[in-house]
């Protein structure tokens, strides 16, 4: 498990969305300001919030954090006020400067990071520095301005990692950790799974769950039933459509190429091979058939332990177990389309949980 020694919001976004097993730790340690060059400072402080959570967690691995901003090689932090904003904006006006992120591993792992990201500003008048202070609470944020709140405003070009500006090194911090997920990994764990998994892609989802929930950690549960809702709802094959959706999510577009190759390449190379091999094959044989035969029934015992493990994980309550139900016995009974039963799904289930917000929200004693 991640334990992230830090209250601030944005490093807790940052690294929620990319690591599933995160916990929230923030912890009181004060930091120091000793006159010590800017790149030291920050990285004592980050040492010291991480200090401060490891002997909660020897097991797990604590990241402790402090970013700051520096200018003619100077440490500007937070703003003391309005005026103080004012005040440190008109001097990064026009300039280059660089943002500094000190990173501090702890528990079951040791080390020590810091990452640099040069921000040049635009010349800024009055009239926008004010307006940005209008739109932006800024005395919790160190150089008084934060990228991803209107930093079009104030910002020319930024050369190196943007979410190091934001809080935290991501990219460095993940390869640290080694769960960086590049294009090139997302395309070999899936050429493994489309590779060694029989069974469809029922079976697929759930060699996709033991990979990137339990073993990469890159989803959580919830997330992943999202995925896998997505992947049976729109159209095209189940495996590739979930692959896509995690590539992208993870990567962008290159994550989704990466992703939908790594799904699609290694069965049609398979297939073929297949294919070529059973066309030799005498069908009208008894071995044959009894071949097909043990196949076919084995995964269909597959399919079924993928759709009750599923089942358990999606439907949580009656109601779900309601739709659930009546998604089978339309399949099974009524051949329904099974495109238009997932459209009638999503209302039944927006229905569902408004009635229990609206139930949740009423006063005790309401009508």
């Amino acid at each position: 498990m991640l334990i992230l020694a830090s209250a601030s919001p944005r490093r807790r976004d940052l690294l929620s969305r990319r690591a599933a097993d995160l916990k929230i730790h923030p912890v009181d340690a004060a930091e120091v300001h000793d006159g010590a060059p800017p790149r030291e400072l920050l990285a004592r402080n980050a040492a010291a919030k991480a200090d401060a959570a490891a002997g909660d967690f020897p097991l797990d691995t604590v990241i402790g954090a402090d970013t700051g901003i520096v200018l003619d090689d100077r440490l500007i932090g937070k703003p003391a006020d309005l005026a103080d904003a004012r005040r440190i904006l008109h001097e990064l006006s026009g300039r280059t400067h660089e943002v500094c992120t000190a990173v501090a591993l702890r528990g079951a792992r040791h080390d020590d990071f810091l990452v640099t990201t040069r921000v040049r500003f635009k010349p800024l008048s009055d009239d926008v520095i004010e307006k940005y202070l209008d739109l932006v609470p800024v005395l919790d944020k160190a150089g008084a301005y934060a990228l991803q709140d209107h930093g079009d405003m104030l910002v020319e070009s930024v050369e190196g990692d943007r979410d190091n500006v934001v809080g935290l090194p991501c990219a460095e911090l993940m390869k640290r950790l080694g769960r960086a997920h590049t294009a090139w990994t997302l395309f070999a764990d899936f050429a493994a799974i489309t590779t060694m998994v029989i069974g469809g892609g029922y079976v697929i989802l759930s060699a996709m769950e033991a990979k990137f929930v339990r073993d990469r950690k890159w989803l959580s549960a919830p997330e992943f039933l999202d995925l896998a809702a997505t992947a049976q709802t729109v159209p095209g094959v189940i495996a590739c459509n979930g692959a896509i959706y995690l590539g992208y999510r993870l990567l962008g577009w290159r994550g989704a190429l990466a992703a939908m190759a790594g799904t699609a390449l290694p069965p049609v190379a398979v297939i073929m091979l297949v294919a070529s091999g059973a066309a030799q094959l005498p069908h009208d044989a008894e071995w044959v058939r009894g071949m097909f035969m043990g196949v076919n029934g084995g995964i269909a015992g597959l399919i079924a332990a993928t759709a009750l493990r599923m089942g358990k994980k999606a439907a949580t309550g009656v109601v779900p177990w309601c739709i659930a139900l009546a998604a089978f016995a339309g399949m099974v009974f009524f051949k329904w389309n099974p495109g238009l039963l997932m459209l009638g799904a999503i209302p039944a289930g927006i229905a569902y949980t408004a009635w229990t917000l609206h139930r949740s929200r009423r006063p005790e004693g309401g009508k």
